[in-house]
């Protein structure tokens, strides 16, 4: 239901999931607990809350003494809170003591660092910037002032909660709120208690929160993340994907983490428990893919901690792989010039397909004062910078020859030594569900950025080298036009990836497919012989 205020309440299904689990989180790991101190720190109409002691109490727990706290922004919804807590007491024959401030948040919880047993909450979801339709009520001056104070105000944020700061600004704004809530509601929580948070699905992916995520994965125990996607509709009409998370605070790092996916068809939550590594988590900034689901989760995981990383297979060693861009296209238009003469030809990327190239290069660089990059002396695997979400496929590539130079719209890549076989193999793993079903975990924008794919988990170096019989099905999708792909897909899934016949086709239904799509993906992977028989 949204406020006048223009913030939305918590969905029932999701609040009252999350304020169980934050109570039977806190009563494990304090069993003894006589009393209980409990803020939400962004309040609202005291949902939460009274959701965490009905689930107390429906727990059947020893009883508490509640010492309930409520701070907003604005008091809205204090009177809605206090008819939510009366009816409590009415009900369980409990008397909780209740306190409610109107207050900001941010400046209040620096002087209350560590005070309370637990904190569960929704905070607000805004990008603190300036507002249009406020603007445009106000005089100039009004204007000048009103952004000068949000700035300065956005400064402070940054200083005294720089872990919820994105790496990167807009037009000088980008901090967002319902991190910085969250950092503060970890501050507030002593040692040994409990923050349960409802927050954007972003959070556990994006590429803007990774030292709030490293430190919530790093120095805390995140026991659970539950992930309810946008279709659901669990805000009212508002279509928003969500996560909840529950974390003891100061605990150590969870080896394993209790994921589940709200399944909007049958309005149940899939679960499933993962094995979770600080080291590897930490080769990906600290990604959790919840929105693939559970199955799909728990692949990506076991991919992650039995493969290498594309990034571990580059290096300066003469064996090793070379990865990056060749040429910047700004002023494009100045400085190509009809064929002829001995500059190299330029490509980039509408020109590539999958396995094919779509137009060959005409025109040549004639840039004043530009060398060559020493990568175009090599055969090389070209891949487009840009794609979709609505894509059938993300990953685009395909083999460009020596001699020509790609804009920067096409990423490349080639071993050093110039081998054929693994730059085969290779473009087939690239080119396969399996690689490009763990990049969409890291892809925050509609860029295939170099950075994504470093982090996605790829057989090792020798084994690329090793695979002939690949290297050869992937010439015949060469030739082909891609119509053998297939095979090769289904060659990468059982005997590079080593996936079972369940794993990959849980793979596939992330893909749109036709039903006898995917049936022709499937026959191909029980076709072929398993070159690694348990």
């Amino acid at each position: 239901m949204k406020r006048a205020t223009g913030r939305y309440y918590t969905g029932e299904i999701v609040g009252r999931r999350l304020a169980l689990q934050v109570a039977e989180i806190f009563h494990r790991t304090n069993p003894s607990a006589r009393s209980i101190s409990v803020l939400d720190p962004f309040g609202g109409d005291g949902r939460l809350i009274e959701w965490l002691i009905e689930g107390w109490v429906s727990s059947a727990h020893p009883e508490v003494q509640w010492n309930i706290v409520i701070w907003d922004l604005d008091d809205i919804g204090f009177s809605d809170a206090r008819r939510r807590l009366y009816r409590i007491t009415s009900r369980y024959g409990i008397q909780p003591k209740c306190t409610f401030k109107r207050v900001d948040t941010f400046s209040e919880a620096m002087t209350k660092c560590a005070r309370f047993d637990l904190v569960l909450t929704n905070p607000p979801w805004e990008i603190l910037k300036p507002d249009r339709r406020e603007l445009e009520a106000l005089t100039s001056l009004q204007n000048e002032k009103y952004v000068s104070n949000m700035r300065a105000y956005d400064r402070w944020l940054g200083e005294h909660y720089p872990l919820s700061q994105p790496k990167r600004k807009f037009a000088g704004w980008g901090t967002n709120l319902s991190r910085v809530g969250f950092e503060a509601s970890l501050t507030l929580v002593r040692q040994g208690g409990v923050v349960g948070a409802v927050l954007p699905a972003s959070f556990l992916a994006d590429d803007q929160s990774v030292n709030l995520r490293a430190h919530l994965l790093t120095k805390h125990s995140l026991d659970s993340v539950a992930y309810y996607p946008a279709e659901a509709k669990l805000y009212g009409s508002v279509d928003v994907a969500s996560i909840t998370v529950a974390v003891t605070v100061g605990g150590a790092p969870a080896p394993s983490l209790n994921v589940g996916t709200y399944n909007h068809a049958t309005r149940s939550l899939e679960q499933a428990t993962i094995k979770f590594d600080l080291e590897t988590s930490g080769k990906v900034d600290f990604v959790i893919p919840v929105s693939f689901g559970a199955k799909a989760l728990a692949i990506i995981n076991r991919l992650a901690n039995q493969f290498p990383t594309w990034l571990d297979l580059e290096s300066s060693d003469t064996n090793s792989l070379w990865a990056g861009r060749e040429i910047d296209e700004t002023g494009v238009a100045r400085w190509l010039q009809q064929r002829g003469g001995r500059a190299p030809l330029f490509i980039k990327g509408r020109m590539v397909g999958r396995y094919t190239t779509i137009e060959a290069p005409r025109l040549t660089i004639e840039k004043p004062n530009w060398s060559p990059p020493p990568s175009i002396k090599a055969r090389r695997i070209a891949w487009r910078d840009v794609s979709r979400p609505s894509q059938k496929r993300r990953m685009i590539a395909t083999l460009i020859e020596a001699g020509c130079v790609a804009g920067n719209s096409l990423g490349v890549a080639h071993f050093r030594d110039f081998a054929e076989t693994p730059l085969l193999t290779l473009l087939g793993v690239m080119n396969s569900t399996c690689f490009e079903f763990q990049l969409r975990a890291h892809l925050a924008t509609g860029h295939l950025s170099l950075s994504s794919l470093r982090k996605v988990a790829i057989p090792s170096l020798s084994q690329l080298r090793q695979e002939g019989a690949l290297a050869l099905l992937v010439g015949d999708a060469i030739s082909s036009a891609d119509s053998a792909a297939p095979m090769v897909d289904a060659y990468v899934a059982k005997n590079m990836y080593r996936l079972t016949e369940e794993e990959y086709q849980t793979i596939l239904n992330c893909f749109a497919m036709t039903p006898s799509e995917r049936q022709n993906y499937l026959k191909n992977y029980r076709e072929l012989q398993d070159k690694n028989p348990a």
